[in-house]
Parts: structure tokens; sequence; C-alpha cells
């Protein structure tokens, strides 16, 4: 079993904050050390962006400016905390230091844009890449997003992908565009390209691999976020996150973002709170988890329980929208069901059970195909709004996995 941090020591895991918004370098120099397991900037803080500023010294030159807004600006929310950004033309992150080395259990970046539904020229459109470099610390690849204003609402997909493949989305509001850089096998890099709408669901994924694509060589460590806008003066965005590829360190980060609320003007939403950060700490305990990723058969259900009790607390809290971070602990959970489902999955697919009709191969893909039920019931739920029952149908699915896992064993 691995050794997992004290939940005492979440801080240390943790680097806020550093300028996201910033002119694209020529070059992008790779850190001598691998960066920290994770890179979050979600504007609360003025020393988060250079701004407001504009580069470039004459038309043609396309000025690219960014400001921090307070939540509520023009009716807009921010997508977690009292802060956003509106971002330039062209802006950039490195995440607070590229890097070229490729980290052991790859890493994510993600980003909150804000998809709005007032009238628009059809010509909008913004690219959101995540770059890669080679083990030298030069740019090996581009993995861009592209979103694009159309008459129904916004579409979006991988660059150049068929419009077959495109999402559509119609609801306003903040969508997250998410990289998942892996080993896909082989040491080959596989990059999983996802949205996830405001209802937290996950609406889309996209996969791209490229058997020249060898972890080591030639693919380093991440390099840099570059968002371009084209015919847009400015898009508001959130959240700039490059995390370890793993859901421990992300339910880490929640903690963080929890803890930094307090003390809050109310000893009622302090309690509650602090009651919230209880029930995380307990789903944090190591003897709940496997790994950083997977959770322990006999105990890994009562992370869910206890993070249904979190929310729970969270959503009592009077002063402050906590939408944001009870969203990101439902995402969570939908990716540790999801986990197990997919190891369920590839156990069934790799043993003999698709040449035979045996009782335990009968039972493991019953229970695969219930837990895909609970999966579905579970985003009825979000649907609702009802966070807490969400939370506890992706319980029943994870259970589910297991226990196909057990009758594969």
């Amino acid at each position: 079993m691995s050794a997992f941090p004290r939940a005492a020591r979440w801080a240390a895991s943790l680097v806020i904050g550093a300028a996201f918004l910033h002119a694209p370098a020529s070059a992008a120099p790779a850190s001598a050390a691998p960066p920290p397991d994770t890179f979050f900037n979600g504007f609360e803080d003025p020393a988060d962006i250079d701004g407001p500023f504009c580069v470039g010294t004459s038309s043609p030159i396309r000025y690219s400016c960014g400001t921090r807004k307070a939540t509520g600006t023009d009716g807009i929310p921010s997508a977690a905390g009292r802060w956003h950004a509106a971002a330039g033309p062209e802006s950039s992150t490195q995440y607070g230091g590229s890097s070229s080395s490729f980290p052991e259990g790859g890493y994510t970046t993600s980003i909150d844009v804000y998809l709005a539904s007032h009238p628009s020229p059809f010509d909008w459109q913004f690219d959101w890449s995540s770059n890669v470099n080679d083990p030298d610390g030069n740019l090996r690849s581009e993995f861009p997003i592209t979103v694009e204003k159309i008459a129904s609402g916004w579409a979006i997909s991988p660059k150049k992908a068929p419009e077959a493949d495109r999402l559509t989305v119609e609801r306003v509001g903040w969508y997250t565009l998410l990289h998942h850089f892996r080993d896909g096998g082989g040491g080959v890099l596989e990059v999983v390209m996802s949205v996830i709408g405001p209802s937290g669901a996950i609406l889309k994924s996209w996969t791209r691999s490229d058997a020249a694509d060898v972890i080591g060589t030639p693919i380093g460590g991440h390099r840099d976020g570059q968002l371009r806008l084209r015919s847009m003066d400015f898009l508001l965005i959130d959240n700039i996150v490059r995390a370890a590829n793993n859901l421990y360190a992300l339910k880490l980060k929640v903690r963080h973002n929890l803890a930094a609320l307090l003390p809050t003007s109310s000893p009622h939403d302090d309690k509650r709170i602090d009651k919230a950060i209880a029930h995380l700490d307990k789903s944090l305990g190591k003897d709940r988890w496997i790994d950083h990723d997977s959770l322990a058969a006999k105990l890994g259900k009562k992370v869910f329980s206890d993070e249904a009790k979190a929310v729970d607390d969270l959503l009592k809290v009077r002063g402050s929208d906590l939408s944001a971070i009870i969203l990101e602990l439902v995402r969570i959970d939908s990716r540790l069901a999801a986990t197990a489902i997919a190891d369920a999955q590839r156990a069934y697919d790799l043993s003999a059970c698709p040449s035979t009709l045996s009782k335990a191969c009968r039972k493991a893909a019953g229970e695969i195909e219930k837990a895909a039920k609970e999966m579905t019931d579970a985003t009825a739920a979000l649907a609702n709004i009802d966070y807490v029952k969400a939370i506890e149908e992706y319980r029943k699915a994870w259970q589910r996995a297991d226990k196909a896992m057990k009758a594969l064993s």
C-alpha cells in the first residue's frame, strides 16, 4: 500500500497563485527539477495576474489585455472564490514552471471558461492548448481544444476534428477544459481531452495518441497552456490547474480551498465548513485507498459516504457560494467510480469471460452493467442539482464494480 501524507500536511503539496496572464514567450525554459505536484491559480490575489496590461505596439497586432474581475461583475459569478479574470487575445501560463521530465503517473491540466449566450458574431472562436516539451525543454507537441460560437450555442472539439465529432452546448455558464496526460501503454503518450459542464458532469472526451510520442524520448514534461482568441476582445477564465494525475491530490486541493475560507464572518458557516473538512479528512485516510486513484475494497465505500456528508454540510453554508467546491468533490467521486468500472471492464475483457458463460462471468457482466446504470442515475441526480444523491449513486456504481472484480478473482 502506498504511504499517503497526513491530512494535516495538505499545504505542503500545493503551490497557490503565480501569474497566469502574460505574453507568450518565444522560449519556455525547462525547469531543472520537477514542478510542484499541484499548481492552482484562481485569481484570488492581485499577484495572480499581470494586469491590467497590454502588449503589442501597433495595429494590426491585436492587443492582449487582462484584468481581474470580482464575482458578480456584469451579473456573472466566479467559477470559484471571489475573483476570476478577463483574458485577452493571447495569454499563457507555465503552471508554475515548465518541465523537461514526464512525471510518474502523468498529470492533468485544466482551465474554467465562461461561455455566454448573448448575441454575437458566429466567427467568435478560441483555442486552449496544453503543450508538451521534449527532454531538452523545447516545444514538442500542442494539444488544442477549439471552442467556436455557433447559432445554437458553442461547438467544442479538438482542433481539426471532424464536425461529427464536435460537442455542442447551449447552457450558459462555466465549463472546464481538461487535458489528461498519461502512459497509454508501451510508454506511448496518450492525451484525453474532456469537457466538464456547469453541472459537473463530463460531457464528452476525445483521446489522442501517436506511436511516435514515446515518453522520455521524444516526450518530456509539461510546457505551458496557451489561450488564443479570434474575433474576441476577451474571455472570462478561472481556476488554472496543473496536478499530478491522481484523485487523492485533487481531494487535498479541495480541502485546502475550504480551509482558506476560514474564518468567515459567520460562526454558523465556520461550523459547517469545519465539519465538512473533518469529513474530508476521514475520506483521505490512507486505509481507505489502495493508491492515489483507487479505493480499498472494504473501506472504499466510506470515502463516498464521508464525501456525501461533507457536501451536505457545505450546502448549508449561507454566506458563501461553494457550488464550485461541491462540484469538484462530485467530479472526484465520479472519476473514482468510473476508474473502478474501467478496471472491472478491463479485467473482464482480459479474462476468459468473453468466450465462456461461467457463473462468475455472468455475475461480473451483470455487475458492470448495473454499475453503468448507477452512473446514469448519478447524471440524472446532477441534472436535478441533487449532489448528495449523485455521490450516493457513484458509491453504488463503485460497489458494483468492486463486486465484478471479486467475481473475476
